[in-house]
């Protein structure tokens, strides 16, 4: 685009009215100017407290995930509920496995009853026949003593018809004992596998669950350690943009110090009488001016580019933190949702078994083995009592002693089938003695197992805490997605949000161009004004500028304005490039070159 060129005419009369209009013009172009930077570094200001806002706000979400992550409890009580659940079914199987024992072993003793009850059987035969002998031997020798014979030998027969009787329900009751015991044994061992499997599949699921969340845990551990670099980035960003915007009121200053020159110029021109040497120093003043503007150009398009592009730095940090802290995986709540319905589902269907174990109609079923228990033992006592009896009435028979030798050897032999018969007695005793023992060990274990204290009601406790504790941790790892959800859209949008407000700012557009254009003015002042008071050469610089040198408040300014002097022989504009700010110096560091006042 063409600058605007205005010219002083040269009519031989003085041109005070062309330089004022010259320096209005000029004037309002530099409130232009004004306006369009403190616009530019308030957009750029307020961006800068949105984006602290937001990073303020994530460090507290991040303090929130924080304190989550570091709520260890819910993942200990899992843990040690996990270790109860197992050690309860532990002893809920060691209990199974010792009845299973107390019935194999009550099984053995009645197999071993088979041989000693099937001797004895015979052996009440052999005695029968030799009792009967003795009867007849009685009977045939006509004994006195045949009356009371055979009393005796009568009640044995009755006697040893109900042993016989009582040995088939012995059979009977066995048989039906061992039966039930088989298939209770089998049913118990198909329960306990089941049970095992159970629990496995159950510890299994809950033990993933834990590595799910250990795993995510350290993943949020990585992610805070993202969200601590942008913390770190941020505050360095902001801390340069800070700086940067800082020289917003230090290039205002010299604008307006140039702004209060020029309205000190008009002032002077606009006297009744102008004194002609103060236009002599109107180009000199107008050539500095330049240079001071040159400068500040460059200042103003400096702070503004390196404001930019700590701004796009942060809307690349931030962008790069939305990416990695949250992988936006939409299923993740119903993933953990699903494995936790998942766990509470087996854990209640587990305890449910265990629960249908300890119930009465289980029970009825021990009620039952329990009832074939007593009858074999009832038994057993009857065929004891028996023995007694028989023995009893034997012992009568001897009192009845004859020196027939039939008489001696029949009882001899009676005496060999009795002594027979008391060792298997003693056998059959001692089995009776263990059945007994074994019933008693059943007894207190089945009422130990089927008691809802111990064991239905500890696991119904276990499972109910486990489901409390599983909704707890869901919901704190839930929750920790949540933010970081939060904080992912919050980059984002903090990104967007720079990256569209950055467009706003018009510096390339408008201020250069004024810049330019008072420059152009200036300079038009500066040769117009010359060559119409036609002066030649350099002239007395330091004496026509040393007055505006009292409104300087920068070094910058005095630096600009000494390089103007007589004896200075240092190129104006080399002193621009030197005395620039920000050029060339560390970023790091622009808190400690601030420029003094």
């Amino acid at each position: 685009m063409e600058k605007e060129v205005k010219h002083i005419e040269n009519t031989g009369i003085l041109p005070i009215n062309d330089i004022v209009n010259l320096l209005s013009e000029i004037d309002a172009k530099i409130l232009a100017m004004h306006e369009c930077s403190n616009n530019d570094f308030v957009i750029l200001n307020n961006n800068l407290k949105a984006y602290n806002s937001d990073i303020l706000n994530i460090a507290k979400q991040k303090e929130e995930i924080k304190q989550l992550i570091n709520e260890e409890k819910f993942h200990d009580q899992l843990k040690n509920l996990q270790y109860q659940l197992k050690q309860q079914t532990e002893c809920f199987q060691t209990e199974i496995e010792s009845i299973m024992n107390i019935m194999e072993q009550m099984e053995t003793n009645v197999n071993m009853l088979f041989v000693p009850l099937r001797n004895f059987k015979q052996n009440l035969m052999t005695l029968k026949f030799l009792i009967t002998n003795l009867k007849l031997n009685a009977t045939y020798y006509e004994d006195n003593k045949h009356d009371n014979i055979d009393e005796i030998v009568n009640k044995l027969y009755d006697i040893i018809f109900l042993v016989n009787n009582e040995n088939l329900n012995i059979d009977t009751n066995t048989n039906k004992l061992k039966e039930a015991i088989k298939y209770k044994v089998s049913e118990l061992k198909f329960k306990r596998d089941i049970n095992i499997y159970n629990i496995n599949h159950l510890y299994n699921d809950i033990e993933g669950l834990l590595e799910i969340t250990f795993a995510n845990q350290n993943e949020l551990i990585s992610n805070i350690n993202e969200l601590n670099v942008l913390d770190s980035k941020s505050s360095k960003n902001i801390s340069k943009i800070i700086t940067n915007l800082q020289y917003h009121d230090i290039i205002r200053q010299k604008i307006d110090h140039i702004y209060d020159t020029h309205k000190e110029i008009i002032e002077e021109l606009n006297k009744k009488e102008v004194n002609k040497k103060y236009l002599y120093k109107i180009p000199d003043i107008a050539e500095l001016q330049v240079a001071q503007l040159t400068l500040i150009n460059k200042e103003f398009q400096t702070a503004i580019d390196n404001i930019k592009q700590q701004f796009d730095e942060i809307c690349l940090n931030t962008t790069t933190v939305a990416d990695n802290v949250y992988d936006n995986d939409a299923d993740i709540t119903e993933k953990y949702n699903t494995l936790n319905l998942e766990i509470k589902t087996k854990l209640y269907a587990w305890v449910k078994n265990i629960t249908d174990l300890t119930q009465n109609n289980n029970h009825n079923e021990y009620d039952q083995l329990q009832s074939l228990f007593s009858q074999v033992i009832s038994n057993i006592n009857l065929v004891i009592k028996c023995n007694n009896e028989i023995i009893e009435n034997v012992n009568f028979l001897y009192n009845f002693q004859s020196n027939k030798d039939n008489y001696i050897l029949i009882n001899k032999q009676i005496g060999f089938v009795l002594e027979d018969i008391n060792s298997q007695i003693d056998i059959i005793d001692k089995i009776y003695s263990n059945i007994i023992q074994h019933n008693s060990n059943f007894n207190n274990n089945v009422t130990i197992l089927y008691s809802e204290i111990i064991y239905s009601n500890n696991f119904q406790v276990i499972a109910k805490k486990t489901e409390q504790t599983l909704n707890h941790l869901t919901e704190q790892s839930l929750k920790v997605f949540s933010i970081l959800r939060k904080i992912s859209s919050k980059c984002n949008l903090s990104s967007d949000s720079l990256k569209e407000s950055i467009k706003n700012v018009k510096y390339y557009d408008y201020f250069e161009r004024e810049i330019e254009s008072v420059v152009l003015f200036l300079n038009n002042i500066c040769f117009d004004l010359r060559r119409y008071l036609k002066i030649e050469g350099e002239g007395n610089k330091l004496d026509n500028i040393k007055d505006i040198k009292t409104h300087y408040t920068m070094q910058s300014e005095r630096d600009i304005h000494d390089s103007f002097s007589d004896d200075n022989q240092i190129d104006v504009f080399d002193v621009i490039k030197e005395t620039s700010f920000l050029d060339g110096k560390d970023e790091d560091n622009n808190d400690d070159n601030l420029e003094l006042f």
